[in-house]
């Protein structure tokens, strides 16, 4: 039986201003994220920076990272990526998500601070720890969970890829929750759980993302994490293989051939098998 665990490409949030819940297609690719943060000196000259500096150095958090985007853009200024590093530092230690970005940014690029992946990932470590609403926090929490699920420039650990993907799956990410779903069936960096895997698997489930729809189906079929019941089952199995996934089509065959929560019906059984054995995933 083919069972499907889809990795996502990472798109970008790149809105300073977005506050929204976390939309389940949305996938951040961390470099556009980092580049795209804080664009807002767009419409800066030498006097409008002069101003600006004025209220940086008294502190103004904004007048730091718009500053700071000056130096690093080239707007008003000569671009200096060191000052604009210093300004986004100032500017980081206050909070702001767009300077804690572009720091995350230098970092990993060598730009106005000696390039450090240890840095970089502590500075997106950093930013994953804070919890905030921002979408573009829980998809930089997902990120980790994969680097450390995949020990992509860190050492593997499923610990902290559990940890991570609780965190993003906590924002709504679906994809995360899923994973962490997958986490506590297997008692992968957390202990065994079948309960709390069929309360993650829930809500992505509910929310339309195939994978997870199988394994609620699958929860359902098995009485793992919840009471057996084959109707739950094959209508979670239905949903699942009507969006390609190729394991749920399997299932939704046998379902029909043994009539396991659906009329016994070896038409069905064949045309969903068909699907399964026609499916490229």
């Amino acid at each position: 039986m083919k069972y499907i665990i889809s990795i996502f490409m990472f798109m970008l949030a790149v809105s300073a201003s977005a506050q929204q819940g976390h939309k389940s297609n949305l996938r951040i690719n961390i470099g556009s994220a980092m580049s795209s943060a804080g664009k807002g000196a767009t419409e800066v000259n030498a006097s409008s920076l002069k101003i600006a500096l004025k209220s940086a150095a008294q502190g103004d958090v904004d007048a730091q990272r718009t500053v700071g985007d000056c130096y690093f853009y080239g707007k008003g200024t000569e671009r200096d990526y060191a000052r604009a590093f210093m300004w986004y530092e100032k500017a980081a230690a206050q909070g702001n998500l767009d300077s804690q970005l572009k720091m995350a940014e230098c970092y990993h690029d060598g730009l106005g601070v000696e390039k450090s992946d240890k840095l970089y990932l502590q500075m997106l470590e950093k930013i994953g720890e804070t919890g905030a609403e921002d979408e573009r926090v829980a998809d930089i929490q997902y990120r980790l969970a994969e680097m450390y699920r995949e020990g992509n420039g860190v050492e593997k650990s499923e610990k902290k890829m559990a940890f991570w993907y609780e965190k993003a799956a906590e924002q709504g990410v679906v994809e995360a929750q899923n994973e962490i779903g997958i986490c506590y069936a297997n008692g992968r960096g957390v202990e065994p759980n079948k309960e709390k895997a069929f309360e993650w698997y829930r809500p992505a489930a509910e929310n339309g993302y195939a994978d997870a729809q199988f394994n609620l189906g699958s929860c359902y079929y098995y009485g793992e994490g919840v009471k057996k019941d084959f109707k739950k089952a094959a209508e979670w199995f239905q949903k699942s293989a009507e969006q390609g996934n190729s394991s749920a089509q399997y299932a939704l065959s046998i379902c029909y051939e043994n009539g396991e929560g659906v009329p016994k019906s070896p038409a069905l059984a064949e045309e969903w098998m068909k699907k399964y054995e026609d499916n490229p995933n």
